[in-house]
């Protein structure tokens, strides 16, 4: 019993240290997560303020020149079987710019910050999600070695009982008294 009870707390101890090793590098491994998630989220917010500022920048020019800033369409509606309107001339007054397409690009920026934020936004839900999984991971795990560390102490006292007992019975008793001698 002794020696089985002894094995029994070899192993324990050693899946108590495996344990701690994974806990260790699981650890590690989230640690290292964490910083990849906070730089990704660094950059992700610079992108998004590029973006942004790209986009007043654009939508301030076209304000600030009279551009307009919708689309809007300059061929009236042609009947099915007339003649379309002649085209517009060219080179008859100043270069204005695509003013048709000024919405466009402040409309792709705006779908790209839209990305972007969604992203954001899902980045952290993930971070989040993955920090209370890995919380949770961690509280069991510790609460598995306090467990296997009260197993072991229980089996250091039982082995140590059964030690003494085994001590005790092989003390000889002595059955014999001494005669007083005559």
């Amino acid at each position: 019993e002794i020696e089985e009870t002894k094995a029994t707390i070899k192993d324990r101890e050693a899946t108590v240290v495996a344990t701690e090793k994974a806990l260790d590098e699981a650890t590690k491994m989230r640690d290292a997560e964490h910083m990849e998630w906070q730089e990704t989220d660094h950059v992700d917010h610079v992108a998004h303020d590029t973006v942004l500022n790209a986009r007043d920048v654009l939508q301030g020019f076209y304000t600030d020149n009279g551009l307009a800033l919708v689309e809007t369409d300059d061929e009236p509606m042609v009947a099915a079987g007339e003649a379309p309107a002649p085209p517009p001339s060219t080179w008859d007054s100043e270069y204005g710019g695509k003013k048709e397409e000024n919405n466009g690009v402040i409309g792709i920026l705006s779908l790209i910050r839209e990305d972007i934020e969604k992203d954001i936004s899902e980045a952290k839900t993930a971070e989040e999600e993955s920090v209370a999984e890995f919380k949770e991971f961690e509280k069991n795990t510790n609460l598995d070695i306090e467990g296997q560390r009260t197993d072991i102490s229980n089996f250091e006292g039982t082995r140590a009982d059964a030690e003494d007992a085994k001590a005790s019975m092989a003390k000889p008793t002595s059955l014999t008294t001494r005669l007083p001698s005559c």
